[in-house]
């Protein structure tokens, strides 16, 4: 069977270049088109909130805050998954939209729905911090300095400097440093 492909293709030579020579400047109209950015900002449809309560445990959490929100979340259209942990002193619900949902009325909702479960929250509790996941705002290199038997002010030293060396490169936005211990 593919020998007689094959054979229909070398008898037609004209018709198998024409759609080749198509198939090329159809390729080479696309690649020109795309748009090829250094930092592209894709649109990641969650949405994540923070309720910080001061003193609480993260069963209390769990049970007063957490829950609460989850109920009212599951009203909501356009959800995919909603994930939550909490811990002492908060609770962070993260939020998953279909990747068709449009995230301004994303936030609103989600906004909404906070703000219904507010009034089952313990007194005290701060305001909730709803925040839209970016991915430009996600690191796309990270690097850890670490070294046995190597003393903390000095390990300090060289991540500052690194970090230094980082910024100064043209397409580096930013350097963050975490983990590091603030010297008394």
């Amino acid at each position: 069977p593919m020998k007689n492909y094959i054979d229909s293709a070398i008898s037609r030579s004209r018709t198998t270049l024409s759609v080749f020579v198509a198939v090329m400047l159809t390729g080479l109209v696309a690649y020109n088109s795309i748009p090829v950015e250094l930092n592209p900002d894709v649109e990641v449809p969650v949405i994540v909130t923070t309720v910080i309560h001061n003193g609480i445990s993260p069963e209390d959490a769990e049970r007063l805050l957490t829950k609460p929100v989850e109920l009212e979340l599951k009203t909501l259209d356009g959800i995919t998954q909603i994930d939550s942990f909490s811990s002492e002193n908060a609770a962070t619900i993260i939020v998953e939209f279909d990747i068709d949902f449009d995230s301004d009325t994303a936030v609103a909702d989600v906004r909404e729905a906070i703000n219904r479960a507010k009034a089952r929250f313990p007194q005290n509790t701060e305001e909730p911090l709803i925040q839209e996941v970016s991915a430009a705002t996600f690191p796309v290199v990270q690097i850890a300095v670490a070294g046995a038997g190597v003393p903390e002010r000095v390990l300090l030293r060289i991540a500052e400097d690194l970090q230094r060396e980082i910024e100064i490169l043209p397409p580096v936005l930013e350097a963050n440093m975490v983990g590091n211990r603030e010297e008394l």
